[in-house]
């Protein structure tokens, strides 16, 4: 083989080597661009994974605060309800229990008594137990009836469920069995009332 020949043939390897060499380093371009965009497409995904799960967690915390607040506002109303239906039972039972003691008929003084003892309790029903006899005989000893009525009332501070108190205004012909002075016909009471048994009685009363 001749030098130009030998010459040829080393720079055809040159060449051959190079083309090689290119081909490799751009597989290995190739390889890294491929990794790349799979950790580009990963780090998106957990990326778009996060943003689920961050708007998830956002929409369930917003759904037990709406569910907490709505379950608040119907023990409220519940409770306002409840407390409407009590405050109305007091003052029904306040009206009845002070007409039964202003209503007097001398004919029918044990009746009257039984009544009396059946709206009060505590106190209020102490003092008429023990003056039993001794009020059946002044009863009995009045010459005509005495009616009365209820002309206003209204429950004065904070009611509980077991306990009121309820400003009375009322008229009547003999408000002696509430305390007051026969020569009054109109009298003001603050009457305390205890829940007993599902009614309201009449515990103790205090002239105005």
């Amino acid at each position: 083989m001749s030098a130009g020949e030998d010459e040829s043939s080393a720079a055809s390897s040159r060449r051959l080597l190079a083309a090689r060499e290119r081909v490799a380093e751009a597989r290995v371009d190739a390889e890294r661009a491929s990794v790349a965009a799979e950790q580009a497409w990963a780090a998106r995904a957990v990326g778009r994974r996060r943003a689920v799960i961050a708007v998830t967690s956002g929409c369930a915390v917003v759904c037990v605060a709406a569910l907490v607040a709505a379950i608040v506002l119907i023990a409220m109303h519940r409770g306002a309800v409840s407390d409407r239906a009590r405050d109305a039972d007091v003052l029904a039972d306040t009206r009845s229990a002070v007409t039964t003691l202003l209503t007097i008929d001398p004919a029918r003084a044990e009746e009257f008594v039984d009544g009396a003892l059946e709206v009060t309790t505590g106190p209020q029903r102490e003092r008429l137990e023990n003056a039993r006899i001794e009020l059946m005989d002044v009863i009995g000893g009045l010459r005509v009836p005495s009616t009365g009525q209820v002309l206003s009332a209204g429950i004065v501070g904070e009611a509980t469920d077991d306990s009121a108190d309820v400003l009375v205004v009322a008229e009547g012909t003999n408000p002696t069995v509430l305390g007051a002075d026969p020569a009054q016909s109109r009298v003001a009471l603050l009457v305390t009332m205890k829940e007993v048994d599902g009614r309201w009685k009449m515990d103790r009363t205090q002239l105005q």
